[in-house]
């Protein structure tokens, strides 16, 4: 069972794919960039993020142009960066946002950011697939090619069964779907006789164990903060709320990140749990110690940096000097 090149079905220009991604980092850089002051604490990550967007989208173009270049080496290790990077400007921006309204609202800044990023994503998605009416295509078709690289499994039948719902959701009629679509469509459940017990545990427990994991990285924020901050039982339960809202909020805007690279830049959208995780960590490594300091602890700005650095560009400096050992 082949899988379905994302690119061809949307008629996407690979070569021109960058240009989407030099736009975005282009105005997300200049929001970064005009008020980099909005907290002390964030203020040289922002400026960095902002410098970091634009040196990425250039190493990205470069790649392209040069007909010589190892395209697809740059492009698949400077797409983790150039996640974090647009993520971390996202929610900055709404936390600039939420400066400028809680002038005139009795808000927090940081409470009002939270509630654009938490509610915006969805909002967004479903204005975006009413009028350019691809969004449950295109994640269709990335569910059905994870669909592909699955065991025959109890798991598998499930994303099959996903898969038609999904497709039942878009606003593109049957008629207007691109032929491959038909093979989403007619997907039936996999037989499970050849299966044995041992595989069919071995999957129950690999989901469950991202299961797990995935809650416990929304918990993480607030794991943090119940174990740094002393607080009054209120103060403290209001502070908790905010470190959930981070996390859910964190993992909506990554999603709607990934699809816009996905469906209009250079990101193949790698299903892994590690990178997955990864971005996740390294935002909460931002974020969660502006938590802190509004509540009168002291950070180490200096080590907040340093790790985010590290999670960042860790791995890929690791991933190069193995390919070029």
């Amino acid at each position: 069972m082949d899988k379905i090149p994302l690119e061809e079905v949307l008629e996407k220009d690979l070569a021109t794919a960058v240009d989407f991604e030099i736009t975005l980092a282009a105005l997300l850089s200049a929001i970064l960039l005009i008020s980099p002051g909005i907290s002390d604490l964030l203020q040289f990550p922002t400026i960095a993020i902002a410098l970091l967007l634009l040196v990425l989208t250039l190493l990205r173009q470069m790649a392209i142009i040069s007909q010589l270049s190892r395209t697809e080496l740059i492009i698949d290790k400077t797409s983790p960066p150039l996640v974090i990077a647009t993520t971390y400007a996202v929610l900055y921006t709404t936390l600039w946002i939420g400066s400028v309204a809680s002038n005139t609202l009795p808000i927090q800044p940081l409470t009002i950011a939270l509630l654009i990023s938490t509610f915006a994503p969805p909002i967004l998605i479903a204005f975006y697939e009413f009028f350019y009416r691809d969004f449950m295509l295109t994640v269709s078709i990335i569910m059905y090619n994870r669909y592909v690289d699955l065991d025959n499994s109890n798991f598998k039948n499930r994303v099959a069964r996903r898969l038609g719902s999904w497709l039942a959701k878009s606003e593109l009629s049957v008629d207007e779907q691109p032929p491959e679509i038909d093979r989403i469509r007619d997907i039936g459940e996999s037989s499970l006789d050849d299966v044995n017990l041992g595989t069919r545990v071995g999957t129950r427990l690999g989901v469950a164990i991202a299961i797990i994991l995935f809650i416990g990285l929304l918990l993480l924020p607030a794991a943090v903060v119940v174990y740094y901050v002393s607080a009054p039982v209120l103060q403290l339960i209001k502070l908790v709320i905010l470190a959930l809202g981070l996390a859910v909020s964190t993992n909506f805007v990554i999603v709607l990140v990934r699809f816009l690279f996905a469906r209009f830049g250079r990101d193949d959208f790698d299903m892994s749990n590690w990178r997955y995780f990864r971005y996740s960590l390294i935002i909460y490594i931002l974020f969660v110690p502006r938590l802190l300091s509004e509540q009168g602890h002291s950070v180490n700005t200096d080590l907040v940096t340093g790790l985010a650095v590290l999670f960042v560009f860790g791995p890929i400096a690791l991933r190069m000097w193995q390919y070029k050992r």
